[in-house]
């Protein structure tokens, strides 16, 4: 079961990203997996959760997984369009959102593969 309510929210929308990607309607689903993403807070941000602190009630705010995922495939978007700090950013904010281990691994990979670009 998700941790709080913003994690369901945020699966929900993914769930439906990834439905709308296999009917080709790419358009549609980056606005779902954008909408999982701002279900997370930015990197760095320093706000405090609401509730327990844990960020494990419906009132902490920050989903966890599904927002990463939705955050690296945005991000993929982006390294093909050529945005390479816009891409970054989402990266890191990716790391906040409690990625599985996997999915931790091809962020690092991600990031890696952009260094050259974004050193330019």
């Amino acid at each position: 079961a998700p941790v709080n309510g913003a994690t369901l929210a945020a699966d929900s929308y993914v769930g439906a990203a990834r439905a709308l990607q296999a009917l080709g309607r790419a358009d549609d689903a980056q606005r779902y997996f954008q909408a999982a993403a701002s279900m997370t807070r930015a990197y760095g941000d320093l706000t405090p959760n609401i509730g327990t602190g844990r960020g494990d009630s419906n009132f902490g705010g920050m989903a966890e997984g599904a927002s990463a995922e939705a955050l690296v495939e945005l991000a993929k978007t982006d390294i093909k369009n050529g945005n390479y700090k816009a891409a970054f950013e989402k990266l890191q904010a990716a790391t906040q959102a409690k990625p599985s281990r996997e999915l931790r691994g091809e962020i690092n990979r991600m990031t890696m593969e952009m260094l050259p670009y974004l050193n330019k």
